[in-house]
Parts: C-alpha cells; sequence; structure tokens
C-alpha cells in the first residue's frame, strides 16, 4: 500500500514551520483520538497516520530526509512507521488538553500554567 504525503495527512504547506505543524497535528489527533471515537477503526487509523506524519516533519532529521527522498528515505534510517513520540510531550498536551477539567480541584490563586498542567496530569491520572 503507498503511504500518503505526511504534507498532505497534516493539511499544511512544505514551508510549514513548527508551531504550524503542532496545531495541525492536535487538531487531528483530538479529532481522531480513539477515545473520542470508540471502535472506528477508520479515525484509530487516521490518528496513527497523524502521529506518525508529526514525529517525522517534527524532527528536522527527518524532515530533511523527506523532503529529499520521501518514504523511501526514511527506511535508510530505520524509520518504519509510528512508534511513538520522542517528544512526550505533544501527547501530554493533547492529554491534558482533553482532561484540563479534572485540574479546577487542585489550582490555586497565582499558580502558573506550568503548575496548572501539571496538576491536570495529577488528576487525570489520580
Amino acid at each position: 500500500m503507498t503511504k500518503r504525503d505526511y504534507y498532505e495527512i497534516l493539511e499544511v504547506h512544505r514551508d510549514a514551520t513548527n508551531e504550524e505543524l503542532k496545531k495541525a497535528y492536535r487538531k487531528l489527533a483530538l479529532q481522531y483520538h480513539p477515545d473520542r471515537n470508540p471502535g472506528n477503526k477508520d479515525a484509530e487509523e487516521k490518528f496513527k497516520e497523524a502521529a506518525e506524519a508529526y514525529e517525522v516533519l517534527s524532527n528536522s532529521e527527518k524532515r530533511n530526509l523527506y523532503d529529499q527522498f520521501g518514504h523511501e528515505g526514511l527506511r535508510s534510517t530505520g524509520f518504519s512507521g509510528f512508534r511513538g513520540f520522542e517528544d512526550i510531550s505533544a501527547v501530554l498536551e493533547i492529554f491534558l488538553e482533553m482532561y484540563s477539567v479534572l485540574a479546577i480541584c487542585l489550582v490555586q490563586e497565582g499558580d502558573s500554567v506550568v503548575q496548572v498542567r501539571k496538576q491536570a496530569l495529577i488528576c487525570a491520572i489520580i
């Protein structure tokens, strides 16, 4: 099966900035997240596809290889698809966005955004 173009998957231009890539990925990840689409195999596949595209395009080395040689260029590096995130912060941000309401119980006046997000994560895990 032929893989789709990563820029096409994320619906961004080839000169997209890292911030534009992240925004596009977050939008798709929230839309197709398995928790929001239980039992929907098509949504699950789109979620994985978006994650794979973001993993490659957000990494400057992988992006350069992809831009020069396409999917074939990534095979020479051992990359064969989505296996996880090098930067787990993108996953955590999506998780926190979905469950940030839980943090209300821990937020105190004067807390920074980082403190609130950490508290939301702790609250969601508990």
